[in-house]
């Protein structure tokens, strides 16, 4: 937490981004940096996670919504990802991040090599819980299963 308050001192940012939970903790807890500065996107709120006790769950989702007043935009990348952080504060300043570029047609067609008839599902980031890789398989099961 130093070294970002060190750095925030040195640079005097116009944003700060936090990219994490953690990140997200660390910046909304140095009161130095305006709220109306800060940028998170957890990436998958920590409240979200199977791997870990439903006490611990309660705690992540009340620290989320204690440092909720600390944030001055939310970048989700999820639709799901946007509604919980308008339940946490519904006032909240939310971008969505996950919509999908608009690409003219002739240029989604020659995207695809020729003569490949497959379509490739990618998940981009770490593995973690809250992402549900078991349900990311499932669904690339039951698509190579339909064609």
């Amino acid at each position: 937490m130093w070294l970002v308050l060190t750095a925030y001192r040195r640079i005097r940012p116009a944003r700060v981004h936090a990219h994490s939970s953690f990140a997200g903790v660390y910046v909304r807890c140095i009161p130095v940096i305006p709220a109306e500065r800060i940028v998170y996107s957890p990436h998958c709120f920590a409240f979200e996670r199977t791997d870990v006790n439903g006490a611990f769950r309660s705690l992540f989702r009340l620290v989320e919504r204690l440092l909720a007043f600390r944030i001055g935009t939310f970048a989700a990348c999820s639709e799901r990802e946007a509604a919980l952080a308008l339940e946490l504060r519904p006032d909240l300043r939310v971008v969505d991040l996950a919509k999908t570029p608009d690409i003219p047609p002739q240029l989604r067609l020659s995207a695809k090599p020729p003569g490949e008839q497959t379509v490739t599902v990618v998940g981009v980031g770490r593995l973690s819980a809250q992402k549900d890789p078991e349900f990311f398989a499932k669904v690339a099961e039951l698509g190579q299963a339909k064609g």
